[in-house]
């Protein structure tokens, strides 16, 4: 009997390996460039693509010349679970008879779990598809300018692209920061970048008109809905303002004046 329990457990642990090998060599036996899909509500898909290590079942994030690591894969049959690095996020897939893996990608956050529902798609090199030639070339520094769709706030960026043929790199630089590694195409007036990497999931899009003005210009951010309306001027002198002087006191004022509530509810000036 005590023979008998040990060569049943031999096999189903025989049995698990396989059967997990077999996920893993489905997974990895595709061609190691994928793209992956982001699939908001609104349609607008924030896209990106990867690179997939077979020997070591790792893979890189590729945002122009960022290549992210991600090491944390694991497989469970046909299901596979991927956690990104620095940032509490994660895919969970399902590897689909097509070779796909279609799932959700979870941001933890402190008071919540968001998700979106993703695709990923193996031996896709492109990030977008091409369908014209440039109309033109966006390479240099733009002076930009985000609208919220209500027009009741609005920011200045500035743009810093390089085009080669179609393919287009770049960023936008703001007084806090940047928008990351962007990546995209111009295919013929239409200009399309994006990112992710873990966090950031940014989609940018505009046209491009023949005076060098980009219009029409929408930002889509994240795994919600969250959108801006956007406009750029080609301008070789954009520049942002002076973060010395952001805030500054007023001409003739030797100190900060400034008022806010008290714990007792009382508003005073300081």
């Amino acid at each position: 009997m005590k023979q008998l329990r040990q060569t049943i457990t031999i096999l189903a642990l025989t049995l698990l390996s396989t059967l997990q090998s077999i996920g893993q060599q489905q997974f990895t036996d595709n061609p190691n460039i994928w793209q992956t899909r982001l699939h908001r509500q609104d349609g607008a898909d924030i896209v990106f693509n990867t690179a997939v290590d077979n020997s070591r079942m790792v893979m890189h994030i590729l945002n122009a010349g960022e290549r992210l690591l991600v090491d944390d894969i694991r497989m469970e049959g046909d299901s596979v679970f991927i956690k990104m690095p620095f940032f509490d996020s994660e895919f969970k897939g399902v590897l689909q008879p097509s070779g796909e893996v279609k799932g959700l990608w979870i941001r933890h956050l402190a008071d919540r779990d968001v998700s979106i529902p993703f695709t990923s798609i193996p031996g896709v090199k492109e990030r977008f598809t091409q369908h014209l030639p440039a109309k033109g070339n966006v390479s240099g520094r733009w002076a930009t300018y985000f609208t919220a769709p209500d027009g009741t706030d609005s920011s200045f960026a500035v743009g810093e692209f390089k085009q080669d043929g179609n393919h287009v790199t770049g960023t936008f630089l703001t007084p806090t920061g940047d928008y990351r590694f962007l990546e995209g195409i111009l295919d013929g007036d239409t200009l399309k970048l994006s990112t992710f990497d873990g966090s950031h999931a940014y989609y940018f899009t505009a046209r491009l008109t023949a005076d060098n003005t980009l219009e029409q210009g929408v930002f889509y951010a994240g795994i919600g809905n969250g959108k801006e309306h956007w406009t750029a001027r080609k301008d070789p002198k954009a520049a942002l303002p002076d973060e010395t002087k952001l805030a500054t006191v007023k001409p003739g004022q030797a100190k900060l004046n400034f008022s806010f509530p008290d714990l007792d509810g009382q508003t005073g000036e300081h």
